[in-house]
């Protein structure tokens, strides 16, 4: 196999080519795009017809070979864009958090397809008890705007949006305040998404969906927790659940429950009525 002495000169033309390239696509004034696809391809064809001659001069020159070198240097980096991809294009399209959940277990588990389009159907049937609700908010809206809002229709949105808006009638301020929460939301969602992408690895396999499940129930219970009581009763059952952690079967859990209601009703005995909310 031939080898071609490194030609810096060609390394120049190929990074001004990806720079008109970018340029045209950038909307900045540059119509020669096209010209650096040209000149990437004829840098490419140089290349190769050079290592063919080169081999076909010494004898060695095999289609084998030739292909089998082609495979070896785009394989590896198409491989890693295409997982990579994948992996982005599933977070923004695929913006349904419990399907995602639900179906992860069955995929290890070697699941039939049928049986995991039949779980995310079921998993994602309640979006149609908000849609028929969100209806007498939105219903007055064009159809291509109901079909945006569609997207962003996740339980938080929804919750959120409930209990602002009570009575279901079309308001001006319905519409930027469901806009606001889907973005910060689906912000949110990406973001740390793309940090499960990059980071996941760093995470003990161990752990498994228990430790993200565990984060989830954080988020959800810090917004529940209005109160000195309340903080003082999830204290004591995280420093409950970390003393019993060693128990079998997962009863750890329970021991966090127990002193978690334990504090709570002694907390109301030993002081009732409210207590201040949490700034």
């Amino acid at each position: 196999m031939a080898h071609l002495k490194y030609r810096p000169e060609i390394d120049g033309l190929r990074a001004v080519s990806v720079l008109g390239v970018l340029l045209f696509h950038a909307d900045l004034g540059f119509p020669g795009g096209y010209v650096g696809v040209d000149v990437f391809f004829v840098i490419s064809g140089y290349l190769i017809t050079s290592l063919i001659m080169k081999d076909r001069a010494a004898g060695k020159f095999s289609y084998l070979n030739f292909w089998e070198r082609r495979v070896r240097r785009i394989f590896p980096a198409l491989t890693v864009m295409v997982l990579v991809t994948t992996a982005v294009a599933m977070t923004v399209l695929v913006y349904a958090g419990s399907a995602q959940l639900a179906a992860l277990p069955l995929i290890a588990a070697g699941a039939p397809l049928w049986v995991l389009w039949a779980t995310a159907f079921c998993v994602n049937l309640r979006f149609v008890i908000y849609s028929a609700h969100w209806r007498r908010y939105f219903g007055h809206l064009p159809r291509r705007h109901r079909l945006w809002l569609m997207y962003f229709a996740v339980d938080l949105n929804y919750v959120l949006f409930v209990r602002r808006f009570k009575e279901p009638r079309p308001q001006p301020e319905q519409l930027p305040y469901f806009c606001g929460g889907a973005v910060w939301n689906w912000a949110s969602w990406q973001v740390a998404s793309l940090l499960g992408i990059f980071v996941a690895d760093r995470v003990p396999m161990q752990w498994g969906l228990g430790f993200a499940g565990v984060l989830a129930l954080l988020g959800v219970t810090y917004s529940l927790l209005s109160d000195k009581k309340s903080w003082i009763a999830a204290g004591v059952a995280a420093c409950a659940a970390i003393a019993a952690f060693g128990l079998p079967l997962q009863l750890n859990i329970v021991v966090a429950i127990v002193a978690a209601v334990a504090i709570g009703v002694l907390l109301d005995r030993s002081f009732p009525g409210p207590t201040p909310e949490r700034a």
